[in-house]
């Protein structure tokens, strides 16, 4: 054969030779048996128990004391031997210190721990610190003063000053005059005024420090009279009456008649009606119905005073 599709046609070879591995499609007949690496069986899960004889524990993913039967798990197994955590810790070889999380004074029991191991090598004192880290009287205070400081002042490198006294201090430090000064005055000041932008207002006199700061007339006022004004009417959502008349005033801030009077007599009053009991009134307009709201005398009586002592208008 010259190919080799006729090449496995002459050697007799079927449709599975040119098969790296076979599945579900290019099976067919029986299942295949436990001694060939199946299972004989194409039934599921019922299959397990009687052809591979397995047990509940097949189907776990993991074990739980539900699944545990018979004495506890031995040493050899990985186990304690053991049914309670007492009996672990013997069974282990394990000391005291296996149920302490940290270990203080009261648990050490033997030699200093020595330097290499981070203790000190030994209990006798401070001196004995002094040996061991080499450590010098400041290794033993809290705060540093005059006392302790021997040798040239503090370098500017250091955060000192490089001086012994005030004066030098300030002169490495490239300060000036003002730096040991609380405030500052004209005799202080050089230069131009101080502008808007630094607080100040930019001027050397009052004119022209009004205008940098852009303010008035009214401004400067300690009152406000009609010559200060000018524009419309102060409006009546402002506190005024905006009207430029007094009848425009009264007009908008709606002021009736009365508005203007010291006090009322009948000629001010027009009312349609008399005013009533409930408003401070009698709520009538004539002796009778006056006795008569004001519930005096009864009525025969009122009609006989009417008739016979008031002036009989006056019942109308």
């Amino acid at each position: 054969a010259s190919n080799a599709g006729d090449a496995r046609y002459n050697l007799n070879l079927g449709r599975l030779a040119t098969k790296d591995y076979l599945d579900n499609v290019d099976w067919n007949g029986v299942s295949l048996t436990l001694d060939n690496g199946g299972t004989g069986s194409t039934s599921g899960d019922e299959f397990d128990d009687t052809v591979l004889q397995l047990g509940l524990l097949a189907y776990k993913s993991f074990v739980s004391d539900d699944d545990w039967l018979g004495g506890d798990l031995s040493l050899v197994n990985g186990g304690t031997d053991a049914s309670n955590a007492a009996d672990a810790r013997y069974n282990l070889n394990l000391g005291r210190m296996g149920t302490k999380n940290y270990v203080d004074g009261l648990d050490w029991n033997g030699v200093p721990l020595d330097v290499d191991n981070g203790g000190t090598g030994d209990v006798s004192g401070d001196g004995v610190l002094d040996e061991l880290y080499q450590l010098g009287g400041l290794a033993f205070l809290s705060i540093v003063n005059d006392e302790q400081w021997v040798g040239t002042d503090l370098s500017l490198l250091n955060g000192g000053t490089a001086a012994s006294n005030a004066g030098d201090a300030r002169y490495n430090l490239g300060l000036a005059r003002m730096a040991n000064m609380d405030y500052v005055d004209d005799v202080d000041w050089a230069g131009a005024p101080l502008g808007l932008g630094n607080g100040g207002t930019g001027s050397t006199n009052a004119a022209d420090a009004h205008d940098n700061l852009f303010i008035g007339e009214v401004a400067r006022a300690d009152t406000i009279d009609n010559t200060l004004w000018t524009g419309e009417p102060l409006s009546v959502d402002n506190g005024g009456t905006g009207g430029e008349t007094e009848a425009a005033a009264k007009a908008n801030l709606n002021l009736g008649i009365l508005s203007g009077l010291n006090f009322v007599g009948n000629d001010e009053l027009d009312l349609a009606t008399a005013i009533s009991i409930l408003n401070g009134g009698t709520g009538a307009t004539n002796v009778m119905d006056l006795w008569a709201n004001l519930q005096l005398f009864s009525a025969a009586y009122r009609n006989l005073l009417c008739s016979q002592i008031v002036k009989p208008e006056c019942c109308i």
